[in-house]
């Protein structure tokens, strides 16, 4: 995509700084410092044809555009490194803030303030469950309702409505301290009703589609069912063109199936108009944006349809089960759907409930085997130009890398200690050791992991007399399975 738009548009400043981005996190030391040339040129940094004030604004605005991305890396694995993300985000915007001073337009700082008092919000989410949360979930309290504060002054709708809704979100995460943040009471928040500030961002939203469907998106994943619905169908009515707001039809349609499988879950008789609904929202969708989720979706719908409401293992309605089938069928045209599990469980589901046992478990047997076909690693142990930075890192500090590799793989990141250690202390137990045993384990585990062809002998062979490479080759191949993602959502034009 940054490609794309450097090659339409060569004066864009930060589309060379994202790809340059890319190409550093790729190892493409080359194209990298090609892409930081230009963006010196284009800076005026090389030629002096800007002036100092005009270097310093596109700078600030780089490094703002940087910090941007920096919380959405699709390489994300834990909260810990999220956590190193978001902070990171945050250096950046200061950093920016203090390049661009008072050349910034006011409203161009208040739009990065909302993006660092979203990131403070994000941050709470996370130490939120550490042990340490009451000290550091306060700092970053304190300081997110505060930018919030700030980005009530906006003359843009869109942030003020945004903010009154995440100033009603901190203002319910109150009770969770022990004190009350002084934040709230600096703000003049101290007597502000949560409710209050829902409502006023709902009025300030009440003509814009597009914002009311930002704070549904804000709404859906707090559980704030009703209020969500209540945006959409406030959308809905501003724009019902289901090509133009696909939007509101899909997170309705998603609230209503959550509510029936909510109420199944309770024991409780779920009510089928919510189905009905769900149905009608996907298939105005799929006239117009049909994608991979939305099929996937309309197949549940259509399966709990078919199904007994208080007993699933009872069939009511074939045909509509037949409905579901054939959904998921459309589903697995898509790039990538063969590879949802939740696909290919609904479909042996639909074919139990059918009563067809047996194609239930021969498509359960062909989907094993199409799973367990052995792979092949994505570079050699000796490949080292795959990849110039990985084999330098390893060269120079081994140690390190391998603790990388054991954190990104999800696993101690001390474990490759015990290679170093574990000889000394075996020996001086008399003990014989001459496999290492973290490289041996983090080998075998990636193999498996991603049914990678190999042997446990090979492994051992390859950890005994080639320990730096191994651990290259790992280093490579999280780094080239990290890169894989999918997209189902259907994109508006």
């Amino acid at each position: 995509m940054c490609k794309s738009i450097c090659k339409e548009d060569p004066g864009n400043l930060n589309a060379w700084a994202n790809l340059g981005y890319v190409y550093d996190r790729l190892g493409r030391e080359l194209e990298a410092g090609e892409c930081v040339e230009q963006v010196s040129s284009l800076m005026g940094l090389d030629g002096g044809e800007l002036s100092q004030a005009e270097s310093r604004l596109l700078a600030a605005r780089c490094l703002a555009e940087q910090a941007y991305v920096f919380p959405y890396d699709v390489e994300l694995d834990d909260d810990e490194e999220l956590r190193e993300r978001l902070t990171s985000a945050l250096t950046l915007y200061n950093r920016a803030l203090d390049y661009g001073g008072q050349m910034l337009p006011m409203e161009e700082k208040r739009s990065w303030y909302f993006k660092m008092a979203l990131i403070y919000t994000r941050l709470d989410d996370i130490v939120k469950t550490k042990v340490d949360s009451e000290y550091s979930r306060l700092s970053h309290y304190n300081k997110g309702l505060k930018l919030l504060k700030e980005t009530l002054e906006s003359e843009r709708p869109q942030h003020k409505a945004l903010a009154w809704c995440h100033i009603g979100i901190m203002l319910e995460r109150k009770d969770d301290f022990v004190t009350v943040p002084m934040s709230v009471h600096d703000c003049g928040y101290s007597a502000t009703d949560p409710l209050s500030c829902y409502a006023t961002a709902i009025k300030l939203a009440s003509d814009e589609a597009s914002i009311l469907n930002m704070l549904a998106k804000v709404c859906f994943p707090l559980g704030k069912h009703e209020m969500a619905t209540g945006n959409c169908n406030m959308a809905l009515d501003v724009l019902p063109d289901p090509e133009l707001n696909w939007q509101a039809y899909c997170t309705r349609a998603k609230i209503n199936v959550i509510q029936y499988v909510r109420d199944l879950e309770r024991a409780k008789l779920p009510d089928r108009q919510n189905l009905t609904a769900a149905r009608k929202d996907l298939d105005k969708v799929l006239s117009v944006w049909p994608c991979l989720r939305t099929h996937l979706e309309l197949a549940h719908v259509y399966y709990y349809m078919g199904v007994d409401a208080l007993q699933e293992s009872l069939l009511v309605d074939e045909a509509v089960v037949n409905n579901a089938l054939v959904s998921l069928s459309h589903a697995l045209q898509f790039k990538h759907g063969d590879t949802l599990p939740d696909l290919h469980i609904l479909r042996g589901r639909c074919l139990l409930r059918k009563g067809e046992e047996q194609n239930a478990v021969d498509f359960s047997k062909r989907e094993s085997e199409n799973n367990g076909k052995s792979e092949q690693w994505n570079s050699g142990l000796l490949n080292c130009c795959d990849s110039c930075s990985t084999c330098c890192y390893g060269f120079f500090c081994c140690p390190c890398m391998a603790c990388s590799v054991s954190g990104s793989f999800g696993e101690n990141r001390c474990l490759p200690l015990c290679d170093m250690c574990g000889p000394s202390i075996t020996s001086a137990c008399a003990l014989p050791l001459c496999v290492p045993p973290a490289t041996l384990a983090m080998r075998v585990a990636i193999r498996h992991r991603y049914g990678i062809k190999g042997s446990v002998c090979n492994d051992i062979c390859t950890s005994c007399f080639c320990v730096w490479c191994s651990w290259c080759q790992m280093h490579r191949e999280l780094k080239y399975r990290k890169k894989d993602t999918v997209n189902m959502q259907p994109h508006s034009s």
